[in-house]
């Protein structure tokens, strides 16, 4: 997994052996505010707001952490629909500061009030998602599925009863009920319908969350809104494909990465998921290089892949291209990505 959107997922805690897949605008202040008030309730409340990684009792570091395969994994998920709609209102909407200052940086914008959900849904849905905020990017991807399967996948639909669940069965932790903690509420199941009534706008949204609709049981369906897809689900089993991603990242040399490579796509298996293909050739790609081979057999026989791919694939491919000479195989890649 690209190590921004692992570092943003990731939030461990050893001694109470549990890893938060933090899933933005999906109950995520209330989860981690309910863990961190059970596993370190010396420090809760905190003095600054549960998101501060420094101050709370999680970590998003893998190296060398061994435990990791054995640790019951969380998470919660929502209507991708209401999802968007909430970000929208809350990031671009509200005007927060941190993120709407990226986007408006990023596409050249000044003003909030000038950016109208159907543009903001335009932009996004155009863009690979590497580049995507963890609020409006795909759900699948920010819980880096299908690499990690978490041991409990709640939802916000149901949160009232899923994270009693979570805290009493998954951590035997019985005491007061959990409290909810929505700073950033903005009431968007009751909008999310007028602001998708476009159809242009309904029909990139239905694109861009089309893997999250399929993995999380949510219709696509507008009207369906309401329903909270399949149930939540609670399934005992250890993480291999966590503790190889564990191992990659300690791994040191090319030939190393490549075996761990090899077992993590036999452990997931055949997919259709352009995101995870082109995740594992650009990373078979770096670890080739590693290895200091000179040659570019690898991505010439996946250039095809690689001129469709998302640009992350396209970059490491031209680096390595270049860094070898071939530089038929760059401005092949270069023109696709100009494209």
């Amino acid at each position: 997994m690209l190590p921004h959107i692992r570092i943003q997922s990731i939030r461990a805690n050893r001694k109470a052996n549990v890893v938060y897949l933090n899933n933005p605008k999906s109950g995520c202040t209330t989860v981690k505010a309910n863990l961190w008030s059970h596993i370190a309730p010396d420090t809760y409340p905190p003095r600054t707001n549960v998101h501060d990684l420094k101050a709370s009792p999680f970590t998003n570091k893998i190296a060398q952490q061994s435990w990791l395969r054995d640790a019951t994994v969380v998470t919660f998920v929502r209507n991708p629909y209401v999802r968007l709609a909430s970000a929208f209102l809350d990031k671009i909407g509200n005007k927060d500061i941190p993120v709407w200052g990226a986007f408006a940086e990023r596409y050249g914008l000044h003003d909030p009030q000038t950016v109208s959900f159907d543009l903001f849904v335009e932009i996004i849905a155009g863009e690979p998602p590497e580049f995507l905020d963890p609020h409006w990017r795909p759900q699948h991807i920010n819980i880096m599925y299908p690499f990690v399967r978490p041991n409990f996948l709640g939802r916000l639909e149901t949160i009232d009863q899923d994270l009693p669940y979570l805290l009493s069965e998954c951590f035997g932790m019985t005491s007061k009920p959990p409290k909810r903690q929505a700073p950033h509420a903005t009431g968007a199941g009751k909008q999310a319908g007028a602001l998708l009534s476009d159809s242009g706008t309904l029909s990139r949204a239905r694109a861009l969350y089309e893997r999250d609709f399929e993995l999380f049981g949510y219709s696509s369906a507008l009207e369906d809104m309401a329903t909270s897809g399949f149930g939540s689900m609670h399934k005992a089993g250890q993480h291999d494909g966590l503790d190889l991603l564990r191992s990659l990242r300690d791994a040191e040399d090319g030939r190393g990465r490549q075996e761990i490579l090899s077992r993590l796509a036999d452990h997931i298996g055949d997919t259709d998921d352009r995101f995870t293909r082109n995740w594992l050739l650009h990373s078979r790609i770096e670890a080739d290089a590693r290895q200091g081979r000179g040659d570019v057999m690898l991505i010439r026989g996946n250039l095809n892949e690689i001129v469709t791919g998302y640009d992350f694939l396209k970059r490491t491919a031209a680096r390595i291209a270049a860094a070898s000479g071939a530089w038929d195989l760059v401005r092949c890649i270069s023109r696709a990505a100009s494209a």
